[in-house]
């Protein structure tokens, strides 16, 4: 007896409510996405070039040039079928899921491209949009900083933030290091940040500079090396076993400190996981340029396939310098090569981060926040 298989996939442009979506689309009911348009970039799109001319005109001669595209989705579709993914969500996802996550969820298909990187550029563009929407806001104060101590040469970053984004980056050359926990205390003052909400690498002199200001100003900050075991933060409130059970496992997902700060980070610019975003302001060019390049998968002929997932299944990133043998014996890769230069601003914007989720945290056991 022969026995066949059929493989069902069944991909976000399936939902009827996407299915109707595009139909008003061509029928001129609601402005056509430029998200739709067929292109290398944009395989999935179902317009072509023509058809997107045809529609956007059709569109126009029916007099609803003044609709956005948001309230035309609104205003035109139903959905077809209650909890089912709608044209709107789905456009949503195009526009801001990463490819990996887009080839998955979206396409049914098992990814095959040759890299996706930890902060995607259009997560960076939405933070540098909620930055410029933040500028008019009045009353914000800092919450937590970070700062990244530099040796001889090397530049010294602190980055000051709150829960909505980044307040300042600040970036010097410290060849004489005795200005690091002077500028950290002037930084400290300037944006009135408690002392338990500032976090210091421990390398590159930070343990020494933590304990000048300890010693001679009585601040105790906080210290973190990024080359220790993650840990989590004990969290006082009303906490289930089965939570305290998964917080405890959750200590095992990450290689060691560094790599669960840049995914705290990550977090933090995730449409999916924060709405209303994180702003990194745009003239911050420098701490883009450290973001930007650092990957979650890397592949090519020449070097074969690397992956930020160890075989435990731990999130790793690659090491800052480059070492003498990779990881499995792969041609390594190093942050420092990636970028073109040590990711201060990044590491100090991570530490930020982790000072931040920390200090959240801290309330006192049986209080809610």
């Amino acid at each position: 007896m022969n026995y066949f298989r059929r493989v069902i996939k069944i991909r976000a442009e399936d939902s009827p409510n996407v299915i109707a979506g595009i139909n008003s689309m061509r029928e001129g009911r609601i402005p056509p996405s430029q998200l739709l348009l067929n292109t290398p970039e944009q395989p999935w799109g179902v317009f072509s070039q023509q058809e997107f001319t045809e529609a956007q005109q059709l569109y126009e001669r029916n007099q609803r040039r003044g609709m956005t595209l948001q309230e035309g989705v609104s205003a035109g579709l139903l959905n077809v079928v209650p909890g089912v993914l709608t044209c709107q969500e789905y456009l949503e996802r195009r526009r801001t899921w990463d490819r990996i996550r887009q080839c998955v969820g979206l396409d049914a298909e098992f990814y095959e491209g040759t890299e996706v990187m930890l902060f995607p550029p259009q997560w960076l563009d939405r933070a540098h949009a909620v930055a410029e929407s933040l500028r008019s806001k009045q009353g914000r104060k800092a919450k937590a900083m970070g700062c990244d101590p530099g040796e001889g040469g090397a530049s010294s970053s602190w980055v000051v933030g709150d829960e909505l984004g980044i307040l300042e980056v600040l970036s010097l050359k410290t060849p004489d290091t005795t200005v690091v926990p002077t500028t950290t205390l002037m930084m400290m003052r300037k944006w009135n940040v408690p002392e338990e909400s500032v976090a210091m690498d421990r390398g590159g002199g930070g343990k020494q500079h933590a304990d000048y200001l300890e010693q001679y100003h009585g601040i105790d900050i906080m210290t973190v090396a990024f080359g220790e075991s993650p840990t989590i933060e004990p969290r006082s409130s009303l906490v289930q076993i089965e939570e305290r059970v998964d917080t405890r496992h959750e200590k095992y997902a990450f290689v060691n400190m560094r790599a669960e700060m840049y995914w705290r980070g990550r977090e933090k610019l995730d449409p999916a996981l924060n709405p209303q975003g994180y702003g990194i302001p745009a003239e911050y060019t420098m701490l883009r340029s450290e973001l930007a390049p650092i990957p979650m998968q890397l592949g090519s002929e020449e070097t074969g396939q690397w992956s930020c997932w160890d075989q435990e299944g731990r999130f790793r990133l690659p090491p800052k310098n480059r070492r003498n043998k990779g990881i499995r014996g792969e041609r390594e890769v190093c942050l420092v090569e990636l970028i073109g230069h040590s990711p201060d601003e990044a590491d100090a914007l991570v530490l930020m981060v982790h000072a931040l989720d920390n200090a959240s945290s801290n309330i006192p056991a049986g209080v809610l926040g």
